[in-house]
């Protein structure tokens, strides 16, 4: 006789494995803020106090961070994943698929940003990625900044920080988004 059934000793074992596969350095402090190091592209990402910070959740070799400010209605993530083609094409292929998800109409690519003497590619998005839920429908654009690092040539990795804000005070949150960008992403 099994003291803990089936379902549930899957669901021990996944959280286990989950567990022991989350990369070394993250860490919540404990009234919000708290960083974040994603060891093998030598980045780290921390967040002011203000902003509250997830768990960090592993699938296959992408990372991700999600992110929030309460107070604003900022949702964020953060995702490493590794960068398996130039980043001009991988910008060019974010471009295509952020166009194929909210249409044509909705995507513009914008001005290059040089953050920490390194390349940002941006995103707009006019119609943020929740227009599916009714109730936020037309209520919240969206952005999406990508970066690249890496210890060398052969281990390069590709950083994405999407966010959405709501359009009622679109500008104060992409600016909070921008400071994050600039002011927490070290690589």
């Amino acid at each position: 006789m099994h003291l803990i059934s089936s379902p549930c000793r899957w669901l021990a074992l996944s959280l286990f494995v989950l567990a022991a596969a989350l990369p070394a350095g993250a860490g919540q402090d404990g009234d919000g803020g708290g960083s974040f190091s994603h060891e093998e592209s030598r980045s780290r990402l921390v967040c002011p106090k203000t902003w509250v910070m997830g768990e960090p959740k592993v699938v296959n070799r992408m990372t991700a961070v999600q992110l929030r400010l309460p107070p604003e209605g900022v949702e964020a993530s953060c995702t490493w994943s590794p960068l398996i083609e130039k980043m001009e094409d991988a910008v060019t292929r974010e471009f295509e698929q952020l166009q194929l998800t909210y249409g044509k109409d909705r995507v513009t690519r914008q001005s290059e940003l040089t953050v920490k003497n390194k390349p940002v590619y941006v995103f707009a998005i006019s119609d943020g990625p929740s227009r599916d839920v009714p109730d936020r429908a037309g209520k919240e654009a969206g952005i999406v900044y990508l970066a690249e690092a890496g210890p060398d040539e052969t281990n390069r990795w590709k950083i994405r920080i999407r966010a959405t804000v709501p359009k009622k005070t679109e500008d104060a949150g992409l600016r909070r988004v921008r400071e994050l960008l600039e002011a927490g992403l070290e690589w």
